[in-house]
């Protein structure tokens, strides 16, 4: 690993303290975190958006309904219940800590984007589970204009 990230990352998890996390995991949580609220000025709790254990090909998944997380569908019922031509966004994480990159990797990454706006056979754990329940709750809500996808 990169010795600058590596520094960061001794950095963020000296911070928040979770001993109960790996290297890895940690990792992909500073990789959320630097995006969201990095590169895209968000305000995100990674750790809402990071997904647990082993998730095939997607380490974090963040539903943003005008820009608040919804992990589930009674929280984007919630944030869409306030006002109308609401803006919804999917974002989709993959972290590697190599300093190479993989195609096979990253056709994994993306079959599990297509997978969670189809029928979810690859990943059917409880909480993709539950986000595919908050996509399709968003789905029905009247939209000022199309989701937007991004993928990280």
């Amino acid at each position: 690993m990169n010795p600058v990230v590596k520094a960061q990352l001794r950095e963020f998890s000296e911070r928040h303290k979770l001993e109960d996390l790996k290297e890895s995991e940690f990792f992909e949580i500073l990789s959320i975190h630097s995006v969201e609220n990095g590169i895209l000025g968000e305000s995100v709790d990674p750790f809402k958006v990071h997904l647990k254990g082993e998730e095939f090909g997607i380490d974090g998944i963040s539903i943003l309904v005008q820009g608040e997380v919804c992990v589930d569908s009674d929280s984007v019922s919630q944030a869409i219940s306030v006002g109308k031509n609401h803006q919804i966004e999917f974002h989709f994480f993959q972290s590697k800590t190599s300093e190479s990159i993989n195609y096979g990797d990253v056709g994994k990454f993306l079959d599990a984007v297509v997978d969670f706006f189809q029928d979810g056979a690859l990943a059917a754990s409880e909480q993709v589970s539950d986000l595919r329940g908050a996509k399709d709750t968003a789905y029905e809500a009247p939209t000022k204009s199309n989701p937007v996808v991004r993928c990280f």
